[in-house]
């Protein structure tokens, strides 16, 4: 709701533009009145010439009507797309209005103010209202009261204030039951109030009253509509649910709370999946790792529980940094729990049976899970894990995004820093040595700056980050970033020289066994984190099974089937050098004459 009257700027270069297209007789100039906008004369010809007549009226054509020439967009602005897509939506009412003249301007505004109000499109309707400002018009009562109910409700007022300021409005607008139901209209699509505040909206309105106005049917609906929408479903859990839910209510009240919260407002959402993503979560909440990983895999086992990406970024805590406190120094971390790189094939693994156009929210492998599983690697400084990480998940359609990006580089730098002491480039065993051995930086180069250098191909100069990779104010958050999506690659060859300082191979080696070395361990970390039939395998794999299927196809056929056709004479010409003239070409495909 911030964007809503931040777009004042955005209409203002629209309107700037427009002014020079649109009719001059919707032109507001400083010098002109309110009220000689409206009602403005017509344009001197500039020519000395006179204008040519306008066309014969035919009178078998009736003019067309205000409804008729409103039929069009409304029936546009009905589609399911425009009620997602609210900017092309917004485009196309100014285009539109641009059609109008003066006498039916005013009145096309307002219908289409209501229009997109109705939609939830409230950018869409601020900036046709000022564009109606703009121009000197001024809107209805009803638009103006709710024009002014949305700027309210960007400033994110507490429900009491809220409530006070839509009392002023019905004492302007005294038992108008229309607009008592855009007002709820408003507040329950575009805040999530309580169901009592609709309640309380009813009782002010009947107090600003002048006389008792019943309430009309319409909006009762509405407002039992957003009640029943906003108000927690009876939770009757069975088996295992129910006695997770008592568990919770007596050791955690307030992961309780948040179940109810959760399954009132995602009403589409699976019960057994959030209660049992809360579960594990309150296990974690009280440093029981084990208990987390039993309870994962006992629900995965014995019920119906189908984890989600939140399951996993619950899980990559186990293997987090754990805050030092009396009771977490006693936690002690079974041998038998499994490491990292199995979560991470799991989740790989569901994945893959969900179907291939799943939306973003409903799948396991997330953006979110995969920068939590990056910081799970990068705090056990597992950097074969990291690289196969950042390829498969662009292998699974995920962005490398920026913050991913910065949560690397950083590590590295701070391991450069921390490992080289005082004096980090100089020590001949450190491990910042055997990193940065080719890219020692500069006077007033630091870490940052040379982990970046370092994601381009070897060169002489390593003197700026190669452009497939952010700049250092991007990492170090002092400007945005110029791009939101990232190649891995780069990141990728700084993991490998992070790979290759961790084995710390010496000065003896030659480059081919360091590729083979680094080729070896890769693999080894992407068939242990990879399922067989994931992306990240699956295109050799499925080149082989079309080849054997395309044999056995043939092999089934008949020989007559298969067999190709007898190639044409030119074809034959072809085949032989071209020193090779025709006549001898072709005496030698001539068959020999038969003798007596």
């Amino acid at each position: 709701m911030r964007l809503i009257f931040a777009s004042s700027l955005s209409f203002r270069r629209y309107a700037s533009s427009a002014t020079a297209t649109s009719p001059r007789h919707l032109v507001s100039k400083s010098s002109r009145s309110a009220t000689s906008t409206i009602i403005d004369t017509p344009a001197r010809p500039t020519s000395k010439r006179r204008p040519p007549d306008p066309p014969p009226h035919d009178a078998t054509t009736a003019p067309e009507t205000f409804d008729a020439r409103m039929a069009p967009i409304l029936h546009t602005l009905s589609r399911p797309r425009y009620h997602r897509f609210h900017t092309q939506a917004t485009l196309r009412v100014h285009v539109f209005l641009d059609t109008f003249n003066r006498t039916d301007f005013y009145q096309a505004c307002e219908a289409l103010i209501y229009r997109l109000l109705s939609m939830k499109n409230f950018v869409g309707a601020v900036t046709v209202f000022r564009r109606m400002r703009f121009l000197g018009l001024l809107p209805s009562a009803h638009i103006q009261q709710q024009m002014r109910l949305l700027q309210a409700l960007a400033e994110e007022p507490a429900e009491s204030d809220l409530l006070r300021i839509i009392e002023r409005m019905f004492k302007l607008l005294p038992g108008d039951d229309a607009f008592l139901r855009a007002v709820v209209h408003i507040i329950g699509a575009a805040t999530k109030a309580t169901p009592e505040f609709f309640q309380e909206i009813i009782d002010a309105h009947k107090r600003m009253s002048v006389t008792h106005t019943a309430v009309s049917d319409a909006t009762m609906a509405l407002v039992k509509s957003y009640v029943v929408a906003r108000s927690p479903k009876p939770v009757a859990p069975e088996g295992w649910m129910k006695e997770g839910y008592i568990f919770l209510e007596k050791n955690h009240p307030s992961l309780a709370e948040a179940f109810l919260y959760q399954i009132s407002v995602h009403r589409d959402a699976r019960h057994d999946q959030i209660l049992g993503n809360l579960l594990i979560q309150a296990q974690l909440i009280d440093y029981k790792y084990d208990v987390a990983f039993q309870l994962y895999r006992t629900l995965r086992r014995t019920t119906s529980f189908q984890p989600n990406w939140r399951t996993f970024w619950h899980l990559f805590f186990i293997f987090d940094v754990k805050p030092r406190s009396f009771k977490s120094r006693k936690i002690r971390t079974s041998s038998a729990l499994p490491g990292p790189r199995v979560f991470f094939h799991d989740m790989l693994h569901l994945q893959d049976q969900l179907p291939r156009k799943t939306p973003s929210h409903a799948r396991v492998f997330h953006v979110d899970t995969l920068k939590r599983a990056i910081q799970t690697f990068l705090t056990a400084r597992d950097y074969a894990a990291v690289h196969v990480a950042l390829r498969t998940g662009t292998a699974y359609g995920l962005p490398l995004i920026t913050p991913i990006y910065r949560l690397v580089v950083k590590h590295l730098a701070e391991q450069v820093v921390r490992e080289g002491g005082q004096q980090p480039f100089h020590a001949a065993t450190s491990w910042t040595q055997h990193f940065l051995k080719d890219y020692q930086p500069a006077g007033n180069m630091g870490p940052v700056h040379a982990v970046l250098s370092m994601g381009a191909p070897p060169k002489t100069t390593a003197s700026a980050p190669p452009e497939g990779m952010p700049s250092v104010a991007a990492i170090l958050g002092l400007e945005p970033a110029k791009k939101s999506f990232w190649d891995p690659a780069p990141l990728c060859n700084v993991l490998e020289r992070a790979m290759l300082a961790s084995r710390r191979i010496d000065d003896d080696d030659d480059n081919m066994h360091q590729h083979r070395w680094l080729q070896r361990e890769l693999a080894a970390a992407g068939r242990e984190m990879t399922p067989t039939e994931s992306p990240f395998n699956r295109t050799p794999a499925k080149k082989k099974n079309r080849s054997l299927k395309l044999k056995e196809a043939l092999q089934h056929m008949r020989v007559a089937d298969v067999a190709p056709p007898k190639p044409p004479l030119k074809q034959v010409w072809r085949r032989f050098p071209t020193s090779v003239s025709r006549r001898r070409c072709h005496s030698r495909t001539r068959k020999p004459p038969k003798t007596t």
